[in-house]
């Protein structure tokens, strides 16, 4: 039974550590009931369970389910370690806790702020990986002191870096803080360092500002002082920290803060001082007079008004443009010029002439008495007194052009010449720079640029030819017309053509002004550089075709005067007029040439109306302003962007018109390439097909991108196109240039594909400033070519020869009237600054390598600019020879051809390449051609040999060219020193060879004007022109001159006592003696000028004589450049050298005249135009003969004919027209005044006074005829 009872119960025993069971102990524990029992054996190191077997069994599930559970626990805490990482600041820890914190996993981490200690507890793994994190972090922080002033710095230490932090730094996504805010150093890991470091520099800025002494003052004020503290509470209201710092010393205020804060605070700052700070406007007056006027009898500084708003007023007193500048502080200077005006404006003027005899005296007698009665009325007089002038004074040449009007060309001052209308030249600019306009101005008054000023504000288009009508200001005329004169070698051959529009128009809007008569000067001289008988060819032209045009019309112009002050211009005129023969309303005389095509004159109500449309290879091309979505054509080309959907402009127009169908194909047709042409239905608009064209950047994408829209249209076998005005918009491009790639475009593709569909195309300008800037442009082309466009070449425009008298027997070199121009053979060759890959010419000049291939330098560039197309075709050349020369297209530069040379290495290699370059240009048509300075690159040659060698280069060439078809040759030329450096070369060659050795074919002219001459006897004088200047050399005493000056050639202390020199001192008297005693020693090569003393001249020039031919031509250099600067006109030399210099006469003619050649080229319109050379020695004059065949003979050198003299004839005269012709000293009384009122009384007292002291008498004169002709001259 006992058996029994135990088989019931058994035992189990589990295997356990002691930590195990006290890990598990008391839930054990908590089981034990009256059947179970849980123990532990200590001995064996069991849990034992003991009950009944089948609760046993359960329990040991349970049992072994708490041992793993504990287990695991066990190892797990047996794994845990604990770790220390030391840290150097609070501020790295903390910045440390807030990088990692949010990486630590399975791991305890803390901190001990005391010991600046990072504490962590965990699996070791896991606390090993932590530590590593910590560590590696550690190494990457990076410590910076940014740069920033003491005053930044005091200013954040004011400020809440924490905050600064968070709202700077975190906010931004910077992992960042300031370590010490005494030297602000940022702590941040590396990659961030930079982004923190400029981040806190954005954030706060300082800004000095900087007082002069006006705004010095200012910040002393009270009121300164009261908006500083205003501004100072405004800040700090709207901030509750510190956002701004203020420090200010009588020199500079100095704001620092936060960049906006500062920002605000420094406009607000600068707004006051400027506010304060004095201002100055100018207000201009209509003469000086009026300025006068109102600087003596207006006193407006003590006008109440002015004097409160503190304003002060000085007088200009400008000629060109009087005026009065009106100061005051910036926030009054608009009340104050408004207050100044208001008085200025009320100021009335007349002007009365009292010409009948003895009034002028009776007014300069009384002068006085009517200026102080004047100034009674509150106004103020001018008196003003003209001398009689002598009839039949001026030099004229009259020639009657059939029975319509009288031609006359006269020597005299445009702007004194009586006419109805008168002609100024400008140029593009509308500038008054040349001399002619600055004499219109200076008479004509301000009111004269009126008309041009507001062209320029109003941006209108202004081109060579254009004509502009004027007030005519005080000049003595009706109108005045601006004639914008083309300038030589700016105009693509088409100067002349410009010159005959412009003087077409001045004679056609005279006539429609119904005046009848009208003074222009020679248009194109002086500043302008057309040569003298362009000009006048030009001129000439114009008046016969105008005449010819009108011959079935009664004219209201009935005289046209050509007035010209420069006698040699005005000579040459008249030789022209010659050479044409008799001009007619109709045509010229058999065989006198026509230097100009004849174009037929349109009326001028029809220029504008024909300046709309133009040919291009029979295509009609017309020109309209309006909507291009309304023209009714076969297609409407938009240029549009690259996805065929752009929302701007003339494009968003078209597309929105078109509708959705059109926006729906573009889609479709997807992203195109920049130069992109694709077509699409019409939609809504009156045509059949739209041509999207991806818009153009540059003019050479404008040519290319019509061609083939040009080609597209002709797919669709389109006969009618109309075209925007393409690149004017958005692509930035000048309206000229747009509409000139527009029609070379169509010019490439007509000249290449025939027949064609199209018959039309249409032009739309939008703006009326881009229709106006198109209309010029069709407008020129008309005038050149009857409205036929020949963009390839110009090769039909001539210009005529230039004589020019010091290349007399040199026809080929002609010196132009620019010293950095030259003309061979009828072609300009100009050296220039610039960049040669932005020229737009036919042929650039590209000097490379033997490769074609050269990427430095010019060449490199050129290459570079020219786009891979030309480097393309270089490859397929190949290499070339050492001389080889090869042609390519211009790729993207603005030009058509590219001539590539192999880069010289010697000077004669620069000679022989530079032949053969303008050999391709021949066979290219190339009219226009631009070289680099080639050779002074790698080559290594010197600049200045370099220009004479290819020069000489040009010369070779085109003098062997019976008819060239270049017609301008440019050096383009980048650095300063190289330019210099050409250009001397270029004068260099030009003097050497225009003034040279003598040249068999000069003699010719000479030996043909002296054959009668016996030249076995010295001539008493010889005279040549060299340039402008006429040159006598005579033999006589040089003390009886009556030049200008005369030239004492001495020692340095001026007091040579022998030869000519001497005779000078002696017949001028001690009076220059003490003169030249007072100036002292004088340099080597120096000179000094005195007064005349008892000579016939105005000047004495004393120069130190010298003894060699270089000298020599320096010194006188040096003398002619002295009488130019002081406006002579005239001066005499002696025979330089012959005397104490001993130097024979042949060196000593050709120095003297190698120094008069050398100021021709240096002096483009000389006042010296006369130069004596006096040669006390008669055997002399055969040497100085010699030198002198070189130059072109202008007076005979017979003494037999000079002697022979006519003698005037005075015919039978009428009183009547004697007594006519008699004049009296004019006075013009000038009166100012501010009401009309008080000038009305001032002219009634003079005009009494006069009529009380100035009476008449009739005598009956019925027999006054029969006087005789010296008591009618007596009369």
């Amino acid at each position: 039974m006992v058996r029994s009872f135990l088989d019931k119960y058994g035992v189990i025993q589990l295997e356990s550590e002691i930590e195990i069971w006290e890990k598990i102990k008391t839930k054990c524990l908590e089981i034990i009931s009256v059947d179970l029992h849980v123990s532990f054996d200590f001995s064996s190191s069991t849990i034992v369970l003991i009950g009944q077997r089948n609760k046993v069994k359960s329990l040991q599930a349970t049992i072994q389910g708490l041992m793993t559970e504990a287990n695991i626990e066990l190892v797990n805490e047996r794994n845990t370690i604990e770790c220390n990482i030391k840290m150097d600041s609070k501020e790295e820890m903390d910045f440390l806790w807030n990088l990692i914190f949010p990486k630590l996993t399975d791991v305890l981490p803390t901190k001990d702020e005391a010991g600046l200690v990072f504490h962590l507890k965990g699996h070791r793994d896991k606390v090993s990986q932590a530590e590593s994190l910590i560590r590696e972090t550690q190494q990457k922080l990076v410590t910076r002191t940014p740069r920033l002033s003491a005053g930044i710095m005091q200013f954040l230490k004011t400020v809440d870096m924490k905050k600064f932090e968070r709202d700077h730094f975190l906010q931004n996504g910077i992992s960042a803080t300031i370590l010490n805010h005494d030297s602000m150093q940022i702590l941040a890991e590396e990659k961030d360092i930079k982004e923190a470091e400029d981040k806190l520099r954005e954030s706060v800025s300082e800004v000095i500002i900087t007082l002069n002494a006006d705004q010095a003052e200012v910040a002393k004020g009270e009121k300164w002082k009261q908006f500083f503290s205003e501004l100072k509470e405004e800040v700090d209201s709207n901030s509750k920290v510190p956002s701004l710092s203020i420090g200010q010393t009588d020199t500079q205020i100095t704001i620092c803060g936060f960049s906006d804060v500062v920002a605000d605070v420094a406009r607000k700052l600068k707004g006051y001082l400027a506010n304060k700070m004095p201002a100055t406007e100018v207000i201009l007056l209509k003469a000086v007079r009026e300025l006068e006027f109102v600087d003596s009898c207006m006193k407006l500084s003590e006008d109440a008004e002015i004097k409160a708003l503190g304003a002060t007023i000085l007088p200009v007193r400008i000629p060109a443009s009087p005026c009065l500048k009106v100061t005051a502080a910036t926030e009054n200077i608009k009340n104050a010029v408004a207050a100044v005006k208001k008085k200025t404006d009320s100021i009335v003027s007349e002007k009365v002439t009292w010409s009948k005899a003895g009034e002028s005296k009776v007014l300069e007698k009384h002068q006085d008495s009517f200026k102080a009665r004047a100034a009674g009325f509150g106004c103020k007089l001018w008196f003003a007194v003209e001398q009689a002038r002598k009839i039949a004074t001026t030099t004229s040449y009259d020639h009657k052009i059939g029975d319509l009007l009288n031609l006359s060309i006269v020597h005299g001052d445009v702007t004194k010449h009586a006419a109805d209308a008168m002609v100024c030249p400008l140029n593009g600019d509308l500038a008054f720079d040349n001399p002619i306009s600055q004499q219109f101005l200076k008479i004509g008054g301000a009111q004269i640029k009126v008309r041009c000023d507001s062209r320029l504000k109003e941006q209108q288009p202004i081109v060579a030819g254009d004509v502009i009508l004027s007030s005519p200001g005080n000049l003595a005329c009706t109108w005045l017309i601006f004639a914008v004169t083309p300038i030589w070698g700016k105009c693509n051959s088409r100067e002349k053509t410009y010159l005959y529009s412009a003087v077409l128009q001045c004679l056609c809007l005279a006539e429609v002004k119904q005046c009848s008569s009208i003074a222009l000067p020679v248009l194109g001289q002086g500043n302008f550089g057309i040569p003298t008988l362009d000009s006048a060819s030009a001129m000439l032209q114009a008046v016969q075709d105008f005449c010819s045009s009108n011959r079935k019309t009664t004219l209201h112009l009935k005289n046209i005067f050509v007035v010209e002050s420069d006698i040699m211009i005005f000579e040459e005129l008249q030789n022209v007029i010659k050479g044409m023969g008799k001009i007619s309303a109709g045509k010229l005389e058999s065989g006198a040439p026509r230097y100009i095509p004849h174009l037929p004159l349109k009326p001028l109500s029809l220029l504008l109306k024909a300046a709309a449309t133009v040919s291009v290879h029979g295509i009609r091309v017309t020109l309209k302003k309006g909507d291009i979505t309304t023209e009714a054509v076969d297609v409407i080309v938009n240029s549009t962007n690259s996805s065929l959907n752009l929302d701007t402009g003339v494009s968003a127009a078209i597309l929105k018109a078109a509708g959705k169908s059109v926006v729906d194909e573009c889609t479709k047709l997807g992203t195109q390439p920049a130069d992109g042409v694709v077509s699409t239905g019409g939609g809504n608009l009156q045509c059949k097909h739209i041509i999207q064209m991806v818009g153009p950047i540059n003019v050479a994408g404008i040519t290319l991108s019509v061609e083939k829209v040009m080609n597209e249209c002709q797919n669709k076998q389109a006969t009618s196109v109309a075209l925007p005005a393409i690149g004017t918009g958005r692509g930035g491009i000048a309206h000229r240039q747009s509409i000139e790639a527009v029609l070379k475009g169509l010019e490439n593709y007509f000249s290449k594909t025939s027949p064609t569909t199209i018959t039309s195309i249409y032009i739309i300008a939008f703006e009326q400033k881009v229709y106006d800037a198109f209309q010029a442009y069709f407008a020129e082309i008309n005038l050149q070519s009857g409205g036929n466009v020949q963009v390839a070449s110009q090769s039909h425009l001539r210009t005529a020869p230039t004589n020019l008298s010091l290349s007399q027997g040199l026809p080929n070199v002609q010196a132009m009237l620019s010293p950095f121009l030259v003309k061979i053979c009828n072609v300009t060759v100009e050296v220039k600054k610039g960049d040669i890959t932005k020229e737009t010419v036919r042929g650039i000049v590209n000097s490379t390598n033997h490769g074609l291939n050269l990427k430095g330098g010019v060449s490199g560039a050129i290459f570079k600019a020219a786009g891979s197309s030309v480097e393309d075709e270089c490859k397929a050349h190949g290499k070339q020879a050492d001389d080889g020369v090869v042609v390519t297209s211009g790729g993207e530069l603005y030009c058509d051809f590219i001539i590539h040379m192999i880069g010289p290495k010697s000077l004669q290699a620069v000679e022989a390449q530079v032949q053969k370059v303008l050999q391709e240009c021949e066979k290219n048509q190339i009219t226009t051609v631009s070289f680099p300075a080639v050779g002074t690159g790698g080559g290594g040659l010197k600049a200045t040999e370099v220009m004479a060698w290819m020069l000489q280069g040009f010369k070779n060439h085109l003098s062997q060219q019976s008819q060239s078809v270049i017609k301008f040759i440019y050096v383009i030329v980048a650095q300063d020193n190289i330019l210099d450096a050409f250009r001397d070369g270029l004068k260099k060659w030009t003097i050497k060879t225009l003034v040279g050795s003598v040249d068999d074919r000069c003699s010719d002219s000479w030996e043909s004007a002296s054959e009668e001459d016996d030249s076995s006897q010295p001539p008493d004088s010889i005279e040549i022109l060299i340039g402008r200047i006429r040159v006598k050399a005579v033999c006589g005493d040089i003390t009886k001159e009556n030049t200008d000056a005369i030239v004492s050639s001495t020692n340095t202390t001026l007091n040579l006592n022998s030869g000519v020199s001497a005779a000078i001192l002696k017949a001028a008297g001690q009076s220059v003696v003490d003169e030249c005693t007072a100036l002292g020693t004088q340099a080597s090569n120096g000179f000094a000028i005195t007064s005349p003393g008892n000579l016939q001249v105005k000047h004495i020039v004393h120069m130190v004589g010298q003894t060699t031919e270089k000298a020599i031509t320096e010194s006188m250099c040096k003398v002619l450049t002295a009488c130019e600067e002081k406006k002579m006109q005239s001066v005499s030399f002696p025979a330089l050298g012959t005397g104490a210099g001993n130097l024979g006469a042949t060196q000593v003619a050709s120095a003297m005249i190698n120094a008069i050649g050398r100021f021709v080229i240096d002096h483009v319109k000389p006042s010296v135009t006369f130069i004596r050379i006096v040669i006390f020695q008669k055997k002399l004059m055969l040497d100085f003969e010699d030198i002198m065949k070189r130059f072109k003979v202008v007076t005979p050198k017979s003494t037999r004919q000079a002697k022979t003299k006519s003698q005037p004839i005075t015919p039978n005269s009428s009183l009547r027209n004697l007594t006519a012709l008699v004049t009296h000293p004019v006075m013009t009384v000038e009166v100012y005044g501010t009401a009309k009122e008080s000038i009305t009384q001032v002219k009634k007292c003079i005009e009494d006074l006069v009529r009380g002291e100035c009476t008449s008498q009739d005598v009956d004169a019925k027999y006054a005829d029969h006087f005789l002709e010296v008591e009618k001259q007596e009369i």
